[in-house]
Order: structure tokens, then sequence, then C-alpha cells
């Protein structure tokens, strides 16, 4: 529990300090390259952190990080790619509209099974009528 709380503490300041930053792309790969994550195709890096920026990104990445206690620095536990992060990236997305369209049909099911009963049993006008 206490880690999910850390995450959203850090996903905070990130955010935080990406809202008060004036950074353009090239800071922010420099920064991301400061994490030990390495950028083979520089011009995809500038693309993809112009449509989705850092905030999105460091969540991504988090899972290859490790912190130390000691000094609070954060570096990639191994050598981690930029296309690494953005496969995670993709492999989210797609999961994310696979759940939601499996949600949605459940939703529409459900209602569609309880509009069915609900006028079978109580006719369908009986919203109308009084109690």
């Amino acid at each position: 529990m206490a880690g999910y709380f850390y995450r959203f503490l850090k996903f905070v300041e990130v955010f935080v300090a990406e809202l008060n930053s004036e950074n353009d792309e090239q800071n922010q790969l420099c920064t991301i390259e400061e994490r030990s994550i390495g950028i083979d195709d520089h011009n995809n890096a500038k693309q993809f952190m112009l449509h989705f920026g850092l905030l999105m990104f460091n969540e991504h990445s988090s899972i290859y990080e490790k912190r130390t206690k000691a000094t609070e620095t954060t570096k990639s536990s191994a050598r981690v790619c930029f296309e690494d992060v953005v496969e995670l990236y993709n492999f989210d997305r797609k999961l994310r509209l696979l759940s939601f369209d499996a949600i949605e049909r459940i939703e529409i099911s459900l209602k569609a099974t309880w509009a069915s009963h609900f006028s079978t049993s109580y006719g369908s006008r009986r919203y109308v009528g009084s109690r």
C-alpha cells in the first residue's frame, strides 16, 4: 500500500515539475538520458515527447527504475531503450482499449437484461403508473 502512495507522490511531483518548467523536447530527452535510458533514434523520441510529454514517459518508465535509499537517485536497473518504454506504453494503451471494450459490452448486456426483466415482470410502462 505504501508503494502505491509513494508512486502517486512521485507522479504528482513530476507533474508539478513539468507544469512549472519550460522544457522543450530536447531538454526532456537530456533528462531521460541522464537516467540511463538509451535513445537510438532522437527524431522519433522527439515526436513521442511532443505528443505524450515527460509525464507519460515517466509513468511508463518507472517500472524499469530502481531507487537507492541513501541518495534517492533514480537509475535504470538494466540497459533500457527509449523504444522499450514506448512498447510498454503501446501495450498499456491496447490493454486499456480492450478492457474498456469488455466493460462496455458487460454494461450493455446488463442494461438490456434488466430492461427485459422489469418490462416482462412489471409491464413496459410501470414507471408511469402509481405504486
